[in-house]
């Protein structure tokens, strides 16, 4: 790991705390080693999910929650940050 990623990676252990995405991370990580089964999974903005957020539905939906989606494929905000507008047209969705 890159000297100053290890850096931030030790300050936010020392402060306690976490970024969105260690949030996303360490919840599919619980997840991984649980047998908690969802009912739903509700989404709004489905458009603006990235690819760490959708790989953590789909891990729900995988342990058989129910989904629901609301999303514009017109009003795709945050692609610089890689959400997902293509999920709109992908097989099955998700």
């Amino acid at each position: 790991m890159p000297l100053l990623q290890e850096a931030l990676k030790e300050e936010k252990k020392k402060r306690d705390r976490m970024s969105f995405s260690d949030l996303l991370f360490n919840t599919e990580q619980l997840l991984e080693g649980t047998e908690w089964k969802p009912q739903w999974v509700i989404i709004d903005e489905v458009q603006d999910c990235d690819a760490l957020q959708l790989r953590l539905i789909q891990r729900l939906v995988d342990k058989g929650a129910s989904l629901f989606a609301v999303g514009d494929p017109n009003q795709v905000i945050y692609s610089w940050r890689g959400s997902a507008c293509n999920v709109f047209y992908t097989a099955g969705g998700l």
